[in-house]
Formats: structure tokens, C-alpha cells, sequence
């Protein structure tokens, strides 16, 4: 494991890095590729900015009085990347998400595109 240090949704972050394999495995040289390219095409990442804003007021709307969610660090906090272990170049973003701190939320980027939005716990 190791940190990402970058600038997410206008705040700086250090996010850590999973990768995932077991002990006995080693990292896929597609996982390096999937991270490379996601951090490379960054710009991707910033735009799920939106999609995640109507993740919360989707899922939480009662609980969120702002429309539009002008502050998305009340809600939402990035912790980590996890890199998959399959055949696509799959990552997700890991964040706390104030109205489900067990799971949290996934947001999955397939081949440098958003995928889905959903607990962390569904998309790992």
C-alpha cells in the first residue's frame, strides 16, 4: 500500500492505495495499468462530482436540506483507491459517507469511465 497525494473535488487529498491480491499473489500488471490511466485522465475522476451529488440527494434527500449540495465534504470524504483484481481496468474510490458510516460509498470508474455509484461493500 501507498498514498496518492492529488486534488479532488477542489480539496487536496492523500488517498491511500489498495490493491487487491492475497498474500501468496502479486499485483496483475492490468491493476498498475488501471491505476496509471486513472491518474493519468484525473479530469474523470473530478467529474463523478455530480453523479455522486445525486447519489446523496438519491439515497439521503430528507436528511440533505441544500439544493444544491454546495458542499460536498459534509456528506462525502475520499479515503482510498482500490484497484480490482479483474479482466477490466477497474478502480474504485473509497469515501466516508456521513449518512452510512458503516459501508460508506464506492464510486467505480471501468476503463476510465464511471461505472457506478454505490456502498463500498457492492462494488468490491
Amino acid at each position: 500500500m501507498y498514498c496518492l497525494t492529488t486534488n479532488l473535488w477542489g480539496r487536496d487529498f492523500e488517498l491511500k492505495v489498495y490493491m487487491e491480491h492475497c498474500s501468496d499473489e502479486e499485483v496483475l500488471p492490468l491493476q498498475n495499468r488501471a491505476l496509471e490511466a486513472l491518474t493519468q485522465s484525473w479530469q474523470t475522476v473530478e467529474n463523478s462530482l455530480e453523479a455522486v451529488k445525486r447519489f446523496c440527494i438519491e439515497n439521503n434527500g430528507q436528511e440533505i436540506m441544500e439544493r444544491p449540495i454546495s458542499n460536498i465534504f459534509k456528506y462525502v470524504m475520499p479515503q482510498a483507491l482500490y484497484v480490482t483484481r479483474s479482466s477490466q481496468e477497474r478502480v474504485i474510490l473509497l469515501c466516508a459517507y456521513r449518512f452510512d458510516i458503516e459501508h460508506g460509498i464506492g464510486v467505480e470508474f471501468v476503463n476510465n469511465e464511471l461505472g457506478r455509484i454505490d456502498q463500498q461493500d457492492k462494488l468490491i
